[in-house]
């Protein structure tokens, strides 16, 4: 997705006046460095083990890097570096990737063609070993607001992917009114070698969207949609929603949600989830935000921490005049 032009002296003030905000204590901050001026259009990150992290840009045509994480002796990242591995065959608008340590290869999610496709690292050519067969209704998505998000487990054998924002049969993008329903879409496979098979399909309500019109040349740019998930080593799903509109001046918004699928209604089945009211979604439990001017996009596991907490890395995109930023936060490990 494209980014505004933003004046430094407004990145600055965003930065500076929203640094982070803890819907839920056992969620903190703990580190926040730059991306590399090389790949600062990231779109998503992958962490694959150790010191290593997969970023792909948001470019047409997009680009694979391979970022080496140096941590403290606590696993608190200090800096980042990046090497550009290459562009991978098919990449058009690449929103979101995910590392797959059954094979060591990484899944990439482009939003134009709304494609999930495999790529072998060992690959000089980065051109595509397999792909997501991914069910019809996707031909129902939005231009700009098709695949953003991708998480495998990681013992390779399941994979969520949804559309940022609703399908055109499944009603209007989200508005400051409303929110706008979002098909959590899985899949699984019986081993590494096998092909992917969709497990069904879970309604998600988003958020309206929090701000005022957020005007440009072109019209009014303000959204609100699912811009990355991943799995804990639990299997519980995580979801990032990001929206963006106007507090006094532009701002980013940016959520993270757990997500229970217990009760709710596999909707495969259902043309359109506008108008039925026979399914349950699935719930939402609200348990980290930042806001400012960084605009998060990508979410993926990372190490354990020293003291024992479990930690994740969000990834901003920073096109146009937006900061390029890692945020590492962590949490108690809990009881899976």
């Amino acid at each position: 997705m494209k980014r505004l032009l933003l004046p430094l002296v407004i990145v600055m003030m965003g930065c500076a006046l929203c640094q982070g905000i803890s819907a839920e204590s056992q969620y903190e901050i703990c580190s926040d460095v730059a991306i590399p001026q090389s790949a600062k259009t990231a779109g998503a990150i992958a962490w694959a083990g150790n010191s290593t992290a997969y970023v792909v840009t948001d470019d047409r045509p997009s680009k694979l890097y391979e970022f080496k994480l140096n941590f403290d002796e606590d696993n608190v990242l200090k800096f980042v570096t990046a090497t550009l591995i290459g562009t991978p065959q098919n990449a058009i608008d690449s929103e979101a990737i995910d590392y797959d340590f059954a094979s060591g290869s990484v899944w990439i999610a482009h939003e134009v063609g709304s494609s999930i496709l495999n790529y072998d690292l060992k690959d000089k050519s980065l051109a595509p070993i397999s792909k997501v067969t991914m069910p019809a209704i996707i031909s129902n998505a939005r231009k700009g607001r098709s695949l953003e998000s991708l998480a495998i487990s990681q013992d390779g054998l399941t994979l969520f992917t949804c559309s940022e924002e609703s399908l055109r049969c499944d009603g209007p993008n989200t508005t400051r009114k409303n929110g706008s329903w979002i098909r959590l879409m899985k899949f699984v496979r019986s081993s590494v070698n096998s092909q992917w098979k969709e497990s069904g399909q879970w309604a998600y309500m988003t958020e309206k969207i929090q701000g005022g019109p957020w005007k440009t040349k072109t019209g009014d740019a303000t959204r609100n949609g699912v811009s990355a998930l991943t799995l804990t080593r639990g299997g519980t799903l995580l979801l990032l929603e990001r929206d963006f509109s106007t507090r006094f001046f532009p701002v980013m918004d940016c959520r993270i949600y757990e997500i229970d699928f217990s009760n709710a209604t596999d909707v495969t089945n259902l043309a359109s989830l506008v108008g039925e009211e026979k399914f349950t979604p699935v719930s939402k439990k609200e348990v980290f935000r930042v806001c400012g001017l960084a605009m998060y996009e990508g979410l993926c596991n990372g190490p354990i921490m020293k003291d024992g907490r479990e930690s994740f890395f969000l990834c901003s995109d920073g096109g146009r005049g937006t900061p390029a930023r890692i945020l590492q936060i962590t949490r108690p490990i809990k009881n899976y």
